[in-house]
């Protein structure tokens, strides 16, 4: 069982730190190294021993677990609380103009609704005159 370990932290972190315009290419990206990487590890595992002995290959796995750990503290960002708009702006804070904004679903669906009214505001948030 894995309860409380971080096994599974892998997959929330990506379904939360990729903009909603590319989420779904990047998280399959992700899925898919991941996968290549967790083969190359089951096919190679038997030949490192061989090679590096049982206890140098249990050495270079908590040494790579130590590298993640300290990776992980030094540049994952926290999540928890925030919203992804939150998250989107400072992982690409002091990019410039470069970052890449996509409304939100409740704002795209207020846009559309406000727009076809002839009351109210418009899609720009420019109030109305009848």
């Amino acid at each position: 069982m894995n309860t409380g370990r971080y096994g599974p932290v892998c997959w929330v972190v990506v379904t939360e730190i990729f903009p909603l315009s590319i989420r779904g290419l990047a998280v399959g990206v992700a899925t898919f190294v991941n996968r290549l990487v967790s083969g190359a590890v089951a096919v190679g595992f038997m030949t490192l021993i061989d090679t590096i002995t049982e206890a140098g290959t249990f050495f270079l796995f908590a040494g790579l677990a130590v590298c993640g750990f300290v990776f992980t503290l030094c540049v994952v960002p926290e999540t928890k609380g925030r919203s992804l708009e939150e998250l989107q702006a400072e992982l690409t804070k002091g990019q410039g103009d470069t970052a890449v904004t996509s409304p939100t679903p409740l704002e795209e669906n207020s846009r559309s609704v406000s727009a076809r009214t002839d009351t109210g505001t418009d899609a720009r948030g420019v109030t109305l005159e009848r």
